[in-house]
């Protein structure tokens, strides 16, 4: 892909902060924005799943449809991938 001088580039994902997968974008061209979603989900009035916690199943959902790892896997993963 090659852009105009006028062009943008918007890349969406964690692994386009990589600078191993974008070295041909120069450095001083690059502006890197991380945006995690904070987002608590209220069962009800009472009950909710926290951000933590529903990060763990979105990744236990992502590790099983791409990776065919089960629930345990990814539990036994997850102190490696948090920052508790």
């Amino acid at each position: 892909m090659k852009l105009k001088e006028e062009q943008v580039l918007i890349m969406e994902g964690i692994h386009c902060l990589n600078d191993q997968l974008t070295y041909l974008i120069p450095k001083e061209q690059k502006y890197k924005i991380y945006i995690s979603s904070l987002t608590v989900l209220n069962m009800d009035y009472h009950n909710r799943i926290s951000t933590t916690d529903n990060r763990l199943l979105r990744r236990m959902v992502r590790d099983k449809q791409f990776r065919n790892y089960e629930a345990i896997h990814t539990l036994e993963r997850w102190p490696s991938v948090t920052l508790r």
